[in-house]
């Protein structure tokens, strides 16, 4: 059904397709027949793709790949990405290599996993890459749909970057670099499968993409300065009313 999706997508006109985080369980002996499977659909259709998909490693105790894998419009594998910031206890194996950034013809491409885009430091490191256009799998629930979503655009305006979040149970949304969801669709409203927007293919420069995180560090210091001279400033006052008694 998700290749079949695929293709719907691409005749209504998609450059890029991807897919849901965890959109597949995807047994180790039978993921390199899912890879030859979707690299021959990305050949097929001309199209950047991006799906995901769940290898088990154990059952006791749980232990998972939380698998991105990137294919090229030629059908070659741009990446096989596993996630670096698992949701606080998802038994994850932790990936440890770098963010995947790719020139594309769709533009600078970057790719994350759903909880990535949370952190800060990942959103940087996509932005002084200079990324045009992030693909982002990601699953949510009740609990946290559609804020997470919404989350997702803070990213976006830092780093002056177009943000595709593919999501599993909640909100699917193509957000542009100031934070416009240019097309939403919530799983919990709506029955469609496939979500089509169109998002800008270049970034707008941003201060924050290239100091980061100084101007907050400097406000920090600015006011642990001003509490600690509020604070001499209270006990002089201390000492002298205490010699005058």
């Amino acid at each position: 059904m998700l290749l079949a999706d695929s293709r719907e997508a691409v005749r209504g006109g998609a450059a890029l397709v991807v897919w849901n985080e965890a959109s597949l369980l995807v047994p180790r002996e039978e993921e390199a027949e899912v890879v030859r499977r979707t690299s021959d659909v990305a050949r097929e259709l001309g199209v950047q793709l991006v799906v995901a998909y769940i290898v088990p490693r154990s059952t006791a105790p749980l232990l998972y790949e939380n698998v991105l894998l990137w294919l090229g419009s030629d059908g070659t594998v741009v990446t096989r990405y596993l996630k670096h910031r698992p949701a606080p206890g998802e038994p994850a194996v932790v990936g440890t290599g770098p963010l995947p950034v790719q020139d594309t013809p769709l533009g600078r491409m970057g790719a994350a996993l759903c909880y990535d885009e949370d952190h800060p430091a990942l959103g940087l490191e996509q932005g002084r890459a200079r990324v045009d256009l992030v693909a982002l799998p990601s699953s949510d629930w009740r609990g946290i749909d559609p804020i997470h979503t919404q989350m997702a655009g803070v990213r976006a305006v830092e780093h002056g970057m177009s943000i595709l979040r593919s999501t599993r149970m909640g909100l699917s949304a193509g957000i542009d670099p100031f934070g416009r969801m240019r097309a939403s669709q919530s799983s919990f409203e709506s029955s469609e499968r496939v979500m089509r927007v169109a998002l800008p293919r270049h970034r707008v420069s941003t201060v924050y993409a290239v100091v980061g995180d100084v101007a907050v560090w400097a406000c920090a210091l600015f006011l642990v300065a001003l509490a600690a001279g509020a604070l001499r400033a209270r006990l002089s006052e201390g000492r002298a009313s205490s010699l005058t008694k």
